[in-house]
């Protein structure tokens, strides 16, 4: 079934990705992400409790074009069941979806709201390993 299923993340400008990422870390404790400027979070889902997922908030330069127009400070990023399915709906509700980009971890599509904030879906390719305490 084509549904949202939890906040991927939120992606933001900023004039110093990698001072944002060490503030969220040492001030709110969260772990830096793999890989990218960033903090990550893991969480399970109430429906499949051995199931873990990640959501994160992510770090981009000012300039950045990945986060869609220039005038939009942020993305938001949504977790999906059933990315296909999902970008068939949107495209009956005579939405533009961009098409699905695969890239091995998870498959991805955008859609962009009418205040013009560009929203990726992401379908993850399997469960995220976990994490060990701390």
């Amino acid at each position: 079934m084509a549904r949202i299923v939890g906040l991927g993340g939120v992606f933001y400008k900023t004039s110093d990705p990698k001072a944002r990422t060490e503030w969220y870390q040492k001030h709110l404790g969260l772990r830096p992400g793999d890989g990218y400027n960033g903090v990550e979070m893991r969480w399970r889902r109430p429906d499949k409790p051995d199931h873990q997922e990640m959501s994160l908030v992510s770090f981009f330069d000012r300039d950045t074009k990945y986060l869609g127009d220039a005038g939009q400070p942020f993305m938001l990023n949504f977790v999906v069941e059933d990315i296909e399915g999902m970008v068939e709906k949107l495209r009956g509700e005579g939405l533009e979806v961009e098409d699905i980009v695969d890239e091995g971890y998870g498959k991805f599509t955008w859609v962009t709201d009418p205040d013009g904030v560009k929203i990726e879906m992401w379908e993850p390719a399997g469960p995220m390993p976990d994490l060990p305490e701390d």
